[in-house]
């Protein structure tokens, strides 16, 4: 169970009136210093921003994944980052070579939607603290 998760159980439980308020605060602290601040956020933070830096192009993403690669969760998030990145610059540069029979007009713009729709779909999850997978992904750096 995640941070995201446990601080829902907290507020189910102070809202039955199984736990004080004083009780709600000290275990909500204690929540939040478990899991481990990377540039000064929280890991579910830093991992959406991590997925969202997609839009920015490579260079950040893979920054972001290096500095931080000795944290196993950062790891195996820019894993499926750079796979995805990856795989998503293969299949765009098919597409743009078969704009010469025409495909590609309608290939492209598809292509680009679905990245779109999957970079924010899972770094919503991530933020979260649910991991998943990007789909259609060529495996090249193996998320462990």
């Amino acid at each position: 169970m995640g941070q995201y998760e446990d601080l829902q159980q907290l507020e189910q439980l102070r809202a039955e009136g199984k736990i004080s308020d004083e009780e709600y605060q000290a275990a909500r602290d204690t929540i939040h210093n478990a899991y481990p601040k990377i540039w000064g956020m929280e890991q579910n933070n830093f991992l959406m921003l991590m997925h969202f830096s997609q839009l920015t192009g490579f260079v950040l993403p893979l920054i972001m994944w290096l500095l931080n690669k000795e944290n196993p969760v950062v790891n195996k998030h820019g894993e499926n980052i750079a796979n995805f990145m990856i795989s998503m610059y293969i299949y765009m540069t098919v597409a743009a070579f078969s704009m010469i029979v025409l495909i590609g007009f309608l290939l492209l713009p598809a292509l680009l939607i679905i990245q779109l729709i999957y970079i924010i779909r899972i770094a919503m999850d991530a933020n979260k603290d649910i991991y998943t997978e990007y789909p259609f992904c060529i495996k090249i750096f193996p998320a462990k």
